[in-house]
Order: C-alpha cells, then sequence, then structure tokens
C-alpha cells in the first residue's frame, strides 16, 4: 500500500511553486499558468480533464487523495479499477499518450501542479521508497 505525502512532505519533495496566481481565487488563470510548463497546452489541459473526469466517476471528487499515484499506475497497465470506476484500456492509453504528448502529469499539491516527467518520476519514486 502506498502512503500518499502529507502537504508538509510535499512541501519538501516539490520543486519551489513559481505560479503567480492564486488557486481557488484566480483557478482558470492558476491552470493555464501550469499547462504553459508542457510541451503541449492543449495535451496537458486534456490529461488534466482526463484525471479530473476520472477521479470525479471513481469518488464524485475531482481529486481524490493519491489520484496521481493510481492513474500513472493505471498508465502503466497496473491498475484497472479505482473507486467506483473502470479504468478501461482506452482510457489507460490515452493516459500514457496524453502524458508522452505533453511531457509531464498532474499532480494535486496546494491545487493542480504541473510537473515535467522526470519531476513526476523522481517524485513517484521518491513516495514508493517511503
Amino acid at each position: 500500500m502506498v502512503k500518499f505525502p502529507s502537504d508538509k512532505e510535499y512541501d519538501k519533495l516539490l520543486p519551489r511553486n513559481n505560479n503567480p496566481y492564486k488557486w481557488g481565487y484566480q483557478e482558470d488563470e492558476y491552470i493555464n499558468f501550469e499547462s504553459q510548463k508542457s510541451r503541449s497546452h492543449e495535451s496537458a489541459q486534456a490529461l488534466l480533464d482526463l484525471m479530473t473526469g476520472i477521479s470525479t466517476e471513481a469518488w464524485m471528487a475531482m481529486w481524490m487523495n493519491g489520484t496521481e499515484y493510481v492513474l500513472w499506475e493505471a498508465a502503466l497497465g497496473k491498475h484497472q479499477e479505482w473507486g467506483g470506476a473502470v479504468i478501461e484500456q482506452e482510457t489507460r492509453e490515452m493516459l500514457r499518450n496524453l502524458s508522452g504528448s505533453c511531457g509531464g502529469w498532474w499532480i494535486y499539491h496546494h491545487g493542480e501542479r504541473f510537473l515535467s516527467l522526470e519531476e513526476w518520476q523522481n517524485l513517484y519514486e521518491l513516495i514508493l521508497t517511503c
């Protein structure tokens, strides 16, 4: 069982968030700023929409704790079910393809954050070893 990091642990593990917008007050601008870190703004936006859609279907929550980990593992073929949702093969492929296209992965820490694939994979490996 993976132990998901607390906010304080995330603060230590993640690069500093340089987003000038306030999540929750300037949410559209916040997400747009995060998407600009990607190779493809459209793919990053589509990936975020897919991830929040799966979380909502599974848990009726836009971002359930651990969404980034479970969906990454689904993209790797390790999970097919989560909460009340079945993650179909086509959806798992979309997660992989969109991540590859935009060059990163979304996490949630004081709002949605876009990490490069290198940043995400480093974080993922750290979490697995905790």
